[in-house]
């Protein structure tokens, strides 16, 4: 339920998360892939309110370390 009185109901979903990462000596490489088959679902925050989740969202970050 979403909010008092339990009249609204957020119906149920499944999202898929992917990552692959690389490593090669001192060098990292990461993609991060949120929401892959682009789910649409709702979001509660802390206020009680509701949102849109997040849409099909790529994230890519390099690391050298010395």
């Amino acid at each position: 339920e979403a909010q008092l009185p339990n009249d609204f109901v957020i119906p149920s979903y499944t999202r898929f998360d992917a990552s692959l990462f690389y490593k090669q000596d001192s060098w990292e490489a990461q993609l991060n892939f949120q929401n892959l088959f682009d789910e649409n679902y709702l979001e509660l925050s802390d206020n009680n309110g509701v949102f849109g989740g997040a849409p099909f969202t790529v994230i890519g970050s390099v690391k050298y370390s010395f």
